[in-house]
């Protein structure tokens, strides 16, 4: 399957949606942090062409990477959830509401872990996405 992707500039725009929906200006990129960026975005696509990731496993990857490139002064968590339900609806796929928090804890989890932790944690998150998203074209 080839993934779907999201460019750099689709996720400075969603940051700029992100922080204009909570009130607050849009962040620039921190210094040296916009190449983290860019690999986040690029991950997905590495697992799903040489490890055959399936399309949770690329969604929870992207997410992981985003907030872990701590690309922005603010907003980076925020960010990685806007950026990850874009890129599960570029499949037809739509999260459910009401899981906001559950997400949030579940990502801060990969984002503390290291080594294999961190990619348990980040397995572990694939799997509940699979069990909160539907198809858009129910």
């Amino acid at each position: 399957m080839v993934p779907f992707t999201l460019e750099l500039e689709d996720v400075l725009a969603l940051q700029d949606d992100v922080m204009a929906r909570l009130g607050q200006r849009p962040m620039p990129v921190l210094g040296g942090r916009l190449s983290l960026l860019e690999e986040a975005l690029v991950r997905p696509q590495q697992a799903a062409f040489y490890s055959g990731v399936d399309l949770f496993q690329q969604a929870a990857l992207l997410a992981v990477g985003v907030s872990l490139a701590h690309a922005f002064l603010d907003g980076n968590k925020r960010t990685a959830t806007a950026v990850m339900v874009v890129f599960l609806a570029q499949a037809g796929l739509t999260v459910r509401e009401g899981v906001e928090m559950d997400f949030a804890h579940r990502l801060e989890k990969a984002m503390e872990a290291s080594g294999e932790g961190r990619e348990i944690a980040t397995h572990e998150l694939a799997i509940w996405l699979k069990s909160v998203c539907d198809s858009i074209h129910e």
